[in-house]
């Protein structure tokens, strides 16, 4: 037999357009539009696009009303903001199409490609504990409103306008840091939002070296080691007394912390006690000397959140993010990591430039890196 002329009809059954002797199966024309009449032949009808074939009661337009009553009947819906939505019915469904793509690939007598992986037991599971802990952690939040959608325009179109030190960019900025840190952490919740003065290491300012002709491309966005040795500290200032740099004034910068109360002692009696959650940092910037930035620079922006999560804050890990000019960062605080103390959050999307993001993006992206506890963890007393 060629098995190049097998064609599958079923998991279990093919047809052989060759009479051979001692085949069980009659002979006929594989290019025929009708098969033969036997009872292991079936033809379907072939689906159109726009036309779905309806095969039993189940998937009748009747069926289909009654599954859909039965599972909005199942869903539960939470209008409370503080509270979390899980859609139940949504995962079950998830989990159910990815067996019949994923388990054999059988079904309907589909036969998939022979390079295409197969999803193991395993991998299901893990995906769908992913979507269960994905829904756990989905806190609604009321609808996006027109007073935040106004200063989110007015923090967008000042970055039009240069910046100068009796400009608007710091009250659009400030407007727009408090508006959305109230909306993600709520007193509701037990949190409080407060405008802190700028600590040690940014008070003064910071500085960034801008890179020498000669020097490869920057790489701005990357944190350099905080690795410096007798012999390295020499050669760089040594250095830098030779190359030009970037100065943020104090003046460009502000702060605000977020405080989560702590669960009360003792019943609950007595006044709440509130401790360090995360904070954002504002730094105005142009960014048009970005480029420019020295691979060599010993600081990073991100460096001006230490201050408020490790010091004034007593943090051992945690999380705080940046209005760095245009841009939204987000990044992780640990203090065990003597290296780099402060990098970008492992999120893809860690950095968003406001200029073109939309604000239900900013805002979708913002919530998902603060949900949950933040994974803070304070430093031992």
């Amino acid at each position: 037999m060629d098995m190049n002329s097998v064609s599958w009809s079923s998991a279990n059954e093919f047809k052989n357009p060759e009479n051979e002797p001692g085949s069980a199966f009659p002979s006929f024309d594989s290019t025929s539009a009708e098969p033969p009449d036997s009872p292991i032949y079936e033809r379907r009808p072939e689906p159109q696009l726009g036309n779905p074939v309806i095969e039993d009661g189940e998937h009748s337009p009747s069926g289909i009303a009654s599954v859909a009553s039965s599972a909005h009947s199942n869903d539960t819906v939470v209008t409370n903001a503080n509270h979390v939505v899980m859609n139940t019915n949504s995962v079950q469904q998830n989990w159910q199409e990815m067996r019949e793509k994923s388990v054999g690939g059988l079904q309907n007598g589909q036969v998939p490609p022979l390079d295409t992986p197969m999803a193991t037991e395993h991998d299901l599971q893990q995906e769908l504990q992913e979507q269960e802990e994905q829904a756990a952690n989905d806190v609604s939040l009321p609808p996006l409103d027109n007073h935040l959608q106004t200063l989110y325009t007015a923090y967008q179109t000042s970055y039009a306008l240069p910046i100068t030190p009796t400009s608007a960019h710091m009250q659009h900025a400030k407007a727009l840091a408090s508006a959305l840190l109230h909306r993600h952490f709520p007193a509701s919740s037990g949190y409080r939002v407060d405008p802190i003065p700028l600590g040690p290491y940014s008070a003064p300012g910071i500085n960034f070296m801008l890179k020498e002709d000669h020097e490869r491309d920057s790489d701005p966005d990357t944190p350099p080691p905080k690795m410096i040795t007798r012999l390295a500290r020499k050669t760089h200032i040594q250095y830098s007394f030779e190359s030009s740099w970037h100065h943020i004034e104090p003046a460009s910068m502000a702060a605000f912390e977020v405080k989560k109360a702590l669960p009360g002692e003792d019943g609950g009696a007595g006044p709440l006690k509130y401790r360090t959650h995360t904070a954002l940092i504002i730094v105005l910037d142009d960014l048009a000397t970005f480029h420019r930035w020295s691979r060599a620079n010993i600081n990073h922006r991100g460096d001006v959140l230490t201050d408020v999560l490790g010091v004034r804050g007593g943090m051992e890990k945690g999380r705080g993010m940046l209005f760095f000019g245009p841009r939204l960062e987000m990044y992780e605080y640990d203090a065990d990591d003597a290296m780099l103390p402060i990098k970008p959050a492992a999120e893809r999307n860690w950095r968003l430039d406001m200029r073109v993001a939309r604000l239900a993006e900013v805002d979708m992206q913002l919530g998902q890196f603060v949900g949950g506890d933040g994974g803070v963890v304070y430093q031992a007393k």
